[in-house]
């Protein structure tokens, strides 16, 4: 059975490979920082409002926090990143559980997942879908 456990400072080289792994498979043209988001990562891994797991020490992470939405102020579990190396994607639902058992001890009313498809498990664990979501690159002529 994976492990699953929260991660500190002293896991950030594994953070920043998964990090690496997670740009490269999710909008890898969209505009992105390596160093100013993995900076960020590492300021808030030790704050309450803030949850990075790791799936089998280097096999997945999951992001959430605890952060008001564009229709209140009132905290909300939000998944930020949820990524697993392919060999493991089928493990990464314990990823998955352990935020909603984080979402649930910080007493939040919901929790939010973004994912790049729909998929037919977030229904089946209880997750209503609110939106899909999609980027498009602007071109200008200069």
């Amino acid at each position: 059975m994976p492990a699953v456990r929260r991660a500190t400072k002293e896991d950030m080289p594994v953070i920043r490979d998964l990090l690496r792994g997670f740009r490269e498979n999710h909008t890898p043209d969209f505009p992105h920082d390596f160093e100013y988001f993995s900076s960020l990562v590492e300021a808030v891994i030790d704050q309450p409002a803030a949850l990075i797991l790791l799936l089998d020490e280097d096999q997945g992470i999951l992001i959430g926090m605890m952060l008001p939405t564009q229709f209140s102020l009132q905290p909300v579990a939000q998944e930020l990143i949820w990524y697993t190396r392919k060999e493991s994607d089928r493990r990464g639902i314990r990823l998955l559980k352990e935020y909603l058992n984080w979402a649930r001890e910080k007493k939040s009313t919901h929790a939010l997942c973004a994912l790049k498809h729909e998929h037919p498990l977030m229904e089946r664990m209880g997750f209503n879908q609110v939106q899909v979501g999609y980027y498009k690159r602007l071109e200008y002529d200069e």
